[in-house]
């Protein structure tokens, strides 16, 4: 029987030369200053991840174990994201009812964004300036009719923002 203990002396390279275990602690040490950057951004977008996926209202654990399985930087936003995104279908599947309540926001919330866009629009119109608000009240109208003609939000916006964006760049200058 050979006596084989393990020297930790020396070490192979995957090319098999005799490396000095001191040189892979200089290397190491010199080496780890440039790294602190590299793990900075490491923890705070770990961090980020976790604030993320738990607003989505996953587990607490779910980033932890993204980061151990999948270890691809941002994929495991789009894992959250995915994640989140099937589980409507997951807790409503075909030929079960949807909730009352779950029906009632897919009726309300629409408008309430709606309404908030364009509270938050008007925020800062100045009915003294130049303008006098008249680009923001025609994109209002314009809003208001559209939706009520076509009863399409999305088209809603889009021709408003598009009237607006025409008036303030072209007419009112």
């Amino acid at each position: 029987m050979s006596n084989t203990s393990i020297s930790t002396e020396h070490m192979r390279d995957p090319i098999g030369d005799s490396v000095d275990r001191g040189a892979w602690k200089g290397a190491l040490k010199a080496a780890f200053p440039y790294t602190i950057p590299i793990l900075a951004g490491f923890i705070f977008l770990g961090i980020t991840c976790g604030i993320y996926s738990v607003s989505l209202g996953l587990p607490w654990w779910t980033p932890t174990l993204m980061a151990t399985i999948i270890f691809a930087g941002s994929a495991e936003f789009v894992v959250a994201s995915m994640l989140t995104g099937a589980l409507p279908f997951l807790a409503f599947p075909e030929g079960r009812e949807t909730p009352r309540f779950v029906r009632f926001l897919g009726d309300a919330l629409p408008g309430a964004v709606f309404a908030l866009l364009v509270v938050y629009c008007l925020r800062e119109v100045d009915p003294l300036g130049a303008s006098h608000g008249i680009p923001e009240a025609l994109g209002i109208l314009v809003a208001g009719g559209t939706y009520l003609w076509r009863r399409n939000m999305l088209l809603s916006i889009f021709a408003s923002t598009a009237l607006y964006m025409v008036l303030v760049n072209l007419v009112f200058v």
